[in-house]
């Protein structure tokens, strides 16, 4: 009676199937293990949102996120592209190699056409220029290299004296490498013959052009030469300084 009791307390008790129990277990849903080809369209809409690149606030926030470690990697990739176009880039710019050598060779040759205009040389003041120099006066009139010398040289046939010329060269920027924008203001004292019978015109001028010079393979040439403004022109009395 005694050992078919015990026998009766150790016998192993009925094993309940897991489907049964988990049947049991609100919202449960089984979990499908069998293997499926990946593709993107199994990822959620929220994995393509920008917000969900961008860094988090906080590590608990991020962690909900589809891909916690994506901000990370794209902030990587931006980098090392970053890197390698720094170093497979050549840095640019828009000066010539030696934007202080091109100002000085400039400089130099229109201190060139201020002596021609001292000597009264037509020729001389278009020399440093290229084949198509073209010259705009004051009232929008454009002229080619001919036509400006020959206006030029009939102007010179008035002046009999110029007493002082200042030329300073105001502004050189350069466009690009082979182009550069140059100011120029010009201040004169001259004499001007006039008409039969009337005494002759002492003048000061003062007046602004502005120049398009470019590289060529004879060094820096000016290409065109345009008035800015009016000129300013007053008379002067005999010995009155300017």
């Amino acid at each position: 009676m005694g050992v078919s009791a015990r026998a009766k307390r150790i016998q192993p008790r009925p094993v309940v199937p897991i489907a049964s129990v988990a049947s049991r277990i609100p919202n449960y849903r089984p979990i499908d293990l069998s293997p499926r080809p990946f593709s993107l369209s199994v990822l959620p809409p929220s994995a393509f949102r920008l917000s969900a690149m961008l860094p988090c606030p906080s590590p608990a926030r991020c962690l909900k996120r589809p891909f916690p470690f994506l901000p990370g990697f794209v902030a990587f990739l931006f980098v090392a592209l970053g890197l390698v176009g720094c170093q497979t880039t050549a840095p640019s710019s828009v000066e010539p190699r030696d934007p202080a050598g091109v100002r000085a060779e400039i400089s130099g040759r229109i201190a060139g056409i201020r002596d021609a205009i001292l000597a009264r040389s037509a020729a001389g003041i278009v020399a440093p220029g290229t084949a198509d120099w073209t010259f705009t006066g004051p009232d929008g009139a454009t002229l080619d290299r001919a036509a400006f010398v020959a206006r030029t040289e009939a102007l010179f046939a008035r002046i009999v004296k110029i007493e002082s010329l200042d030329t300073a060269v105001d502004r050189i920027v350069f466009a690009d490498a082979a182009t550069a924008d140059v100011e120029i203001t010009q201040t004169m004292v001259r004499t001007e013959r006039g008409a039969v019978g009337t005494p002759d015109t002492r003048l000061w001028l003062r007046y602004r052009e502005r120049h398009r010079w470019v590289q060529t393979d004879t060094g820096w040439r000016v290409r065109a030469v345009a008035f800015i403004g009016t000129p300013e022109r007053r008379p002067l009395a005999p010995g009155e300084k300017p």
